[in-house]
């Protein structure tokens, strides 16, 4: 083939390209559709949401870890109270677990703050908690014991989330 002799393919030099035309429409189609996309509104006080627990039959002869997950919302972005990094930040105690067997002795725990990740105040994502093996007992001296946990959640502005419960947790005694 002749390097001076044109070409029989077309040419992609011209003012018209289809492949740059086409990512410059698909472009500015995400960029239209990314401005159309509206951020979430949650209400103020927190939501909560039972997610999963890791067992619901304990063992207590071999205790073990048990480990309960629960998504959260809000609204304003205020859930939590200071980072892992500041020595005082757990003396806020802002989870509230209750035993069914043992209502009105509450078991409290503290979260960190948790930052919203963009300009938008809402929030969402999952709160893990860890209940070390030996956490549960047998209280009615029964070979087997059964309860539910209830957990909420209070923002930094005072706001209660609604309660969320386990599922019923068997517990056989040793």
């Amino acid at each position: 083939m002749n390097p001076a002799a044109p070409s029989d393919r077309p040419s992609a030099e011209g003012p018209f390209r289809p492949r740059r035309l086409a990512a410059a429409a698909v472009l500015g189609l995400a960029a239209l559709l990314g401005a159309c996309v509206q951020p979430p509104e949650y209400p103020i006080e927190p939501v909560l949401t039972f997610r999963a627990i890791s067992a619901t039959t304990l063992d207590l002869s071999a205790p073990e870890e048990v480990f309960l997950s629960i998504d959260f919302t809000d609204g304003d972005g205020d859930l939590g109270q200071g980072n892992a990094e500041d020595p005082d930040a757990d003396t806020v105690k802002n989870v509230i677990v209750e035993d069914s067997r043992v209502p009105g002795f509450p078991i409290l725990y503290h979260i960190d703050e948790v930052v919203p990740r963009s300009s938008v105040q809402a929030i969402s994502g999952r709160i893990d908690l860890r209940f070390n093996p030996g956490f549960f007992a047998c209280l009615n001296g029964e070979v087997a014991d059964t309860l539910t946990l209830s957990v909420k959640v209070v923002d930094r502005a005072g706001n209660e989330s609604n309660v969320v419960r386990t599922p019923e947790l068997l517990l056989l005694c040793p």
